[in-house]
């Protein structure tokens, strides 16, 4: 808007040096132009290029100056996100290590109170196999859990790679499209 402005001022301006009504030289005869007319109509021509140009050449600027914000915002939006899915996948990976170690100690549990179950008798004997029941369904439940953990921790650890591929990719992209003045 400013540029237009400017324009239209120069144009007024050469209008009233090449003789529109209430310029300082008068009114000059239909097809003649003098030579300083002339000349101050060249110079004020060029000056609006010139203005014109710095303009054009201002807004690439702007405009590439956008672009690189845009993309900048966009690269660490997916950054963050490759962030989220790494603290995911050491939550998960930490589950993981907790349910196997509860595994294990179930397990050994179990065998402790097998070894004490075939010294008992009678309803103790009961007792003991209802609480190893208890005790080997829990166990499955966990090794479930475990096994689903795996596979989440899996399925994060795909999605980093797919996620840090097209951001290497889109930083490239930005980096070879881009006018970065280089």
């Amino acid at each position: 808007m400013r540029f237009r402005n400017f324009l239209v001022v120069g144009l007024v301006a050469v209008y009233l040096l090449i003789g529109g009504p209430g310029s300082a030289q008068g009114v000059s005869e239909p097809g003649t132009v003098k030579c300083g007319e002339l000349a101050s109509l060249v110079e004020v021509n060029r000056e609006l290029l010139r203005v014109l140009s710095d303009g054009v050449e201002q807004k690439g600027r702007e405009i590439e100056l956008k672009k690189l914000e845009l993309a900048i915002a966009y690269l660490q939006f997916r950054a963050r996100k490759v962030e989220s899915l790494e603290t995911l996948l050491m939550q998960a990976n930490g589950y993981r290590e907790t349910l196997a170690e509860s595994v294990v100690r179930s397990e050994e549990m179990i065998e402790r109170m097998e070894e004490n179950a075939r010294e008992l008798s009678g309803p103790e004997s009961e007792e003991m196999s209802e609480m190893l029941e208890k005790i080997r369904r829990s166990t499955k439940e966990i090794e479930a859990r475990l096994a689903q953990t795996e596979r989440r921790a899996i399925d994060f650890g795909n999605q980093i790679t797919v996620e840090r591929r097209d951001l290497q990719f889109l930083e490239d992209f930005i980096s070879e499209n881009l006018d970065l003045g280089n």
